[in-house]
């Protein structure tokens, strides 16, 4: 299944009726898109939670690899890529 037909009505759903979904994912760039806040777990404690600029913005080390590793981010420059 393509992952903007999975992801679309989920964003839709949330904003139209004002219900919270908590979405597990490790599709970065649908998670960045459709969240107002996120988390991540890293052996399984949150390491940084907040909007997706914040969570872009932190330094920690699991954090940044598994973004640049996503390919959401640059690791030359850090732009946001989605």
């Amino acid at each position: 299944m393509d992952a903007q037909v999975a992801w679309d009505p989920l964003g839709s759903c949330s904003c139209w009726h004002g219900v919270t979904s908590v979405v597990i994912s490790h599709d970065m760039a649908s998670t960045f898109r459709i969240g107002d806040r996120i988390s991540m777990l890293h052996q399984g404690k949150i390491i940084v939670s907040g909007t997706p600029q914040e969570v872009l913005a932190s330094r920690h080390p699991a954090l940044r690899e598994f973004v640049e590793t996503s390919g959401l981010v640059a690791p030359e420059n850090g732009d946001a890529r989605a």
